[in-house]
């Protein structure tokens, strides 16, 4: 199915996973070439729900918890009429930041195995293995309350997510630290900027801007 102007869609049948490729990402209004995924029964498909979609360990109350949302993630539109911006700030940044991961460590993966890790594959892999992390957080969350959210401009974080899918995409392609260098630069500027812009109260249209400039356009 094709979604309306405004992001709205119907689908068919019930059950299985929600998968959107293809249009124009209306955060940016550039063509999107991505993969995004939601699992069943989500009205929404974003960068977040791709995470639950990818990894069944992942529940959604704990991706709220361990990235700091304030709304459900497998139902709230930041950009729905009416919502509130506090709330919408937060979660589209935080959905900024997991897509900003997601395209940029996918395309290297994709780019640097010359193909034979398809960009849907790369994506997946990507995907899984941030939502492992994800996981983590919200169980450390759980033992400690002060543990704080995963801190997605972290080189730990980020470094410790390559390592992971070099490992898942090694079957069918040895890829070096180097081949995800520029992708991890790009990736700590991009998500320091949003979350500064969400730190200070910023605007939905700023983190817009800034995942545009991101993409060179």
């Amino acid at each position: 199915t094709t979604t309306t102007s405004t992001v709205g869609y119907t689908l068919n049948g019930s059950g299985g996973v929600i998968v959107a490729t293809g249009g124009t990402d209306t955060t940016t209004n550039l063509s999107y070439t991505g993969v995004l995924a939601a699992p069943a029964g989500a009205t929404v498909v974003t960068p977040l729900t791709t995470l639950l979609a990818a990894n069944s360990s992942l529940s959604a109350a704990d991706l709220k918890s361990a990235l700091g949302l304030t709304v459900d993630p497998l139902t709230f539109n930041p950009y729905a009429t009416g919502v509130n911006t506090a709330d919408a700030l937060i979660a589209e940044g935080a959905a900024a930041q997991v897509n900003t991961i997601l395209t940029n460590v996918a395309v290297s993966v994709n780019g640097a195995s010359a193909g034979a890790v398809s960009l849907a594959d790369s994506v997946s892999a990507v995907a899984t293995k941030l939502a492992a992390q994800v996981v983590d957080q919200a169980a450390a969350l759980k033992a400690n309350p002060t543990a704080g959210t995963l801190n997605l401009t972290s080189d730990t974080v980020l470094n410790t997510l390559v390592t992971n899918v070099k490992t898942a995409v090694q079957s069918k392609v040895t890829l070096s630290d180097a081949d995800f260098s520029t992708a991890l630069t790009t990736t700590k500027a991009t998500n320091t900027t949003i979350s500064n812009v969400v730190s200070t109260k910023g605007s939905i249209s700023t983190i817009s801007s800034t995942l545009k400039t991101a993409q060179g356009n």
